[in-house]
């Protein structure tokens, strides 16, 4: 790994190579590249959804004021299977693809209409045929489970739906900018996500992104400086969670709530009843997560006002 702390962050082939067959247990990446990219990148978002968690335990479990990982912390946090928020995930993702050669760039994105930018998606460009552009999104609590080839005509466009765990989503072509809506009813409802639009009334608005190429740091920057991770009054500071999609089912915590699919396309809830169960339970399925962060951050969880916590 090289690094300046004020240009960029690099990763050589060979250490992707080898997180991917270690870690991915994708075996034959060299030939793929070769013979057909865009099955090894799939095969890369699929297997990374299903291995690193999405969680904001580590976040938690900082002090105010909080700030995201830089690109080095992203990425050992990555291969170490620690996992993390968007600020992980997709910086971690961008600097594989990156280095393997993929032609990929950062976008801005806005979860839940906040006014700023507090996501990333990954763009990648001519994956399938030139002129393409397609999207990964392995950041957040419904990642995408492949690339999505996106619409570039400049007129409204909704995509069809896709159905990957109990999530369904779809993604609609705004004038200038793409929207995700997961779809609200049915087995989506078990979450009990509440969002800020919907579509027809049952297609949630989870993000807006722009497929405009924003730079790494600039990124960081921005992600760092928005509301999410300053402003103790927002949702997503007063709640602990962690998922992921072993076996491409949905395994996770929120707050003392277990949650798990039950090869059906529905989630099983199971209150834990106490913070220090929770602890143990999570560190028996999350083991990659150190347990003093998942103490730590549970600890700042239970010491919140009662009206605050979620």
């Amino acid at each position: 790994m090289n690094q300046n702390q004020t240009t960029n962050f690099e990763l050589s082939r060979a250490e992707v190579v080898d997180f991917l067959a270690s870690f991915l247990n994708i075996q034959n990446a060299e030939k793929l590249l070769l013979n057909n990219r865009a099955t090894l990148l799939n095969s890369i978002v699929s297997r990374w959804v299903k291995k690193l968690p999405f969680h904001n335990l580590k976040l938690q479990a900082q002090l105010v004021p909080r700030a995201i990982p830089n690109s080095r912390e992203a990425v050992e946090d990555t291969f170490y299977g620690v996992g993390g928020l968007c600020c992980t995930h997709q910086i971690a993702a961008f600097l594989v693809f990156k280095s393997l050669g993929y032609d990929c760039y950062l976008g801005a994105s806005d979860v839940g209409q906040m006014g700023c930018i507090n996501h990333a998606v990954v763009l990648v460009r001519n994956l399938g045929n030139p002129g393409d552009l397609h999207v990964v999104d392995v950041g957040v609590g419904y990642p995408m489970f492949s690339a999505v080839k996106l619409k570039q005509r400049n007129e409204h466009v909704e995509f069809e739906s896709i159905s990957e765990s109990f999530c369904t989503y779809k993604l609609v072509r705004n004038e200038n900018s793409y929207s995700r809506y997961n779809l609200t009813s049915g087995r989506n409802d078990k979450i009990g996500r509440v969002y800020p639009k919907y579509l027809d009334g049952v297609w949630g608005k989870m993000y807006e992104f722009w497929t405009e190429t924003v730079d790494i740091l600039e990124i960081q920057r921005l992600i760092n400086e928005s509301v999410v991770y300053s402003n103790m009054d927002m949702k997503f500071n007063r709640m602990v969670m962690v998922c992921k999609y072993e076996k491409g089912e949905y395994i996770g915590f929120r707050g003392t709530t277990f949650l798990k699919e039950d090869g059906h396309g529905s989630l099983q809830r199971e209150d834990l009843g106490s913070t220090e169960k929770t602890v143990l339970e999570i560190s028996e399925h999350f083991p990659e997560i150190p347990k003093d962060i998942v103490g730590q951050a549970y600890k700042f969880w239970k010491n919140l006002p009662l009206e605050l916590k979620i």
